[in-house]
């Protein structure tokens, strides 16, 4: 069953459990925190909210701060927050259901890694890159030792990690951002294959990272073979805006290390005239 075709139920359920149980009974809060998880994934996270903010408060003065419910229902409900934009109000709740969750659970438990990578990635968003670089790094690699390459949790926290490549590209150093997308890249292509679209972005990123600290050679392969796979999944003659820009910093690559030919052919290609050299 899809989530949009269990909303209806789950919302049934959580009028009847109220009705014959309570609006603060258990059976109640899990129903009422099921039915805010299945909104919020459906992307309607403000539907979600109030939902998530009242099982959080409930089930804390039932079960208590440290229950493993509480803490899964502090971790969406900072979720839903920084999803709306309110990352203030987000980041105490993510870093509760970190530290509960590493107490209760250890460090490598799938749960703590999805709450320090959804922690790391508001740190990030935020701009502040010194607390969080650590924190992902540390994540993504505590996921691949205990968990391997190929696990949904490391595959999550890779996710992460390539989802702020533009931003990292942008706000940090080359130097300091490098090590932690190369082991993202490893992780994707464990799970993904080299291939999948998201291999291929994370691809493209990791190879303008080199080429930013003149890394060329290094960087040359990435950037064709991203580009390769791109036109390999998209077809057609090759021109969509994403193609095109890819196409381009090939080209630009292709320039910095002298091979003049087929750099002016790339850009040529990309925008109808040689460029002025």
């Amino acid at each position: 069953m899809k989530v949009g075709e269990a909303l209806p139920l789950l919302d049934e359920a959580l009028a009847g459990r109220g009705v014959a149980l309570g609006d603060t009974h258990v059976d109640t809060l899990a129903s009422m925190h099921d039915l805010g998880e299945a909104l919020f994934a459906q992307g309607l996270a403000r539907d979600a909210l109030p939902l998530l903010e009242r099982a959080r408060r409930c089930r804390e003065a039932a079960l208590g701060a440290g229950h493993a419910a509480t803490l899964t229902s502090a971790f969406l409900l900072g979720l839903a927050l920084h999803e709306l934009g309110r990352p203030e109000e987000a980041e105490p709740l993510l870093e509760r259901s970190l530290a509960g969750r590493g107490a209760a659970l250890g460090d490598a438990h799938p749960h703590t890694l999805a709450s320090a990578a959804s922690l790391g990635r508001l740190l990030a968003q935020q701009g502040r890159l010194e607390e969080a670089l650590p924190l992902l790094q540390a994540t993504l690699a505590q996921s691949r030792a205990s968990l391997g390459d190929a696990h949904p949790s490391t595959l999550t926290a890779a996710r992460t990690v390539s989802s702020l490549g533009a931003l990292l590209l942008r706000m940090a150093k080359p130097a300091r951002a490098l090590p932690l997308l190369e082991q993202a890249l490893v992780a994707m292509r464990a799970a993904l294959g080299d291939g999948h679209p998201d291999t291929l972005e994370l691809d493209h990123t990791v190879g303008l990272l080199l080429a930013a600290l003149e890394r060329l050679d290094e960087a040359e392969p990435l950037l064709r073979a991203s580009l390769a796979g791109r036109r390999r999944l998209r077809g057609g003659d090759g021109r969509d805006p994403g193609t095109l820009a890819w196409t381009n910093d090939l080209a630009g690559l292709l320039k910095a290390q002298g091979k003049r030919d087929e750099s002016m052919a790339l850009f040529l290609a990309t925008s109808g005239a040689l460029p002025q050299w």
